[in-house]
């Protein structure tokens, strides 16, 4: 008999799977923290920080959702702040490979930028299994 805890890569790699059917192609960018030229940080530009030294993106599968939905999957915490805010939540598994998405500011939907507002994670235990990530925009 297995415990909860064992089955949680299985879950894991389940997520990926529904994901990968029913997403789509976005990716998910980390600014950089240091300015292009350090001698003269007040000149960076939003562009030096997204593309510069230090600058992380990453491409994945991710299902967008309406906020309704978000709430019949435990996303209750923070509703009525993400009701006045935002409009949508991106589902993206955290399979193999996934960065820590909590330290990601932008998602890019084909040519669509949209800021990342809150990340949180569904890991019940060790292994995370899927993040929820609320974005501005329509």
């Amino acid at each position: 008999m297995s415990t909860l805890a064992e089955d949680y890569p299985e879950l894991r790699d389940m997520a990926v799977e529904l994901i990968n059917e029913a997403g789509r192609d976005v990716t998910i960018e980390r600014m950089a923290k240091t300015p292009a030229d350090a001698a003269k940080p007040w000149r960076a530009t939003t562009e030096a920080l997204l593309y510069g030294a230090g600058s992380t993106a990453w491409t994945c599968k991710g299902v967008f959702i309406e906020l309704a939905s978000a709430q019949k999957l435990g996303i209750m915490t923070i509703t009525q702040n993400m009701t006045k805010r935002s409009s949508r939540c991106l589902l993206v598994a955290a399979g193999a490979g996934c960065p820590d998405l909590t330290l990601f500011e932008e998602v890019v939907d084909g040519v669509v930028h949209n800021r990342i507002l809150s990340v949180q994670a569904l890991k019940p235990g060790l292994v995370p299994l899927l993040y929820f990530l609320e974005v501005d925009g329509p």
